[in-house]
């Protein structure tokens, strides 16, 4: 990772390019995104957000990827560097989300020979800026744009992705979807799909 700059540090959806470059505004090469962990978090479904599913009319609370502060844990993923108005296009997306520092807890891969200096920010989004609902259900189509995202990097990127991931607490449900939000929804790969939705 270069000296310097800002960094953000991907977990979930954001690990996959598509999904990324929507919320960026721009195409994302693969070799701007840099494996890395973060080491003092557990990934959890503790985050929730209102979506309506494909052929329903009522938006319901869906469980989507968090993170959680655990000293004893770690969780992979990936660093890409953003711009001033590329972090607040993703706080726009991630809007239920806190935006959090984790420069000291970045776990670089090896090989990659770089050292995270002072002039270095990462941040993630972690934890909800307000209470919320817990998920009523799992969104099949969001898991399987996540592991698309962690197999480009490789297997063991993906087979790190499920160990290190807790148990979904609520039902999977199949199909397409939509944030209930329409500024949200315009900001996800849903919504470069479905425009007119």
């Amino acid at each position: 990772m270069p000296s310097g700059g800002t960094y953000l540090f991907g977990y979930g959806s954001l690990v996959n390019r598509r999904s990324l470059a929507r919320a960026l505004g721009r195409e994302v090469a693969a070799e701007e995104l840099r494996p890395a962990r973060l080491g003092g978090w557990r990934r959890t479904w503790g985050a929730a957000e209102r979506v309506i599913p494909n052929g329903q009319t009522e938006a319901m609370w869906a469980a989507f990827l968090d993170l959680e502060l655990d000293l004893a844990a770690r969780v992979n993923g990936v660093l890409i560097a953003v711009t001033a108005a590329e972090r607040s296009s993703l706080g726009a997306r991630e809007r239920g989300y806190t935006c959090v520092e984790v420069t000291n807890h970045v776990i670089v891969e090896p090989g990659l020979q770089v050292a995270l200096l002072d002039a270095t920010r990462t941040f993630t989004f972690a934890g909800r800026k307000e209470p919320a609902p817990v998920g009523e259900v799992v969104l099949r189509e969001y898991l399987r744009l996540v592991e698309e995202g962690f197999a480009a990097l490789g297997p063991e990127q993906l087979a790190e992705f499920r160990r290190s991931t807790d148990p979904a607490g609520a039902p999977f449900i199949d199909g397409p979807y939509r944030f209930a939000d329409a500024g949200q929804n315009a900001l996800t790969t849903w919504g470069a799909d479905h425009d007119h939705a």
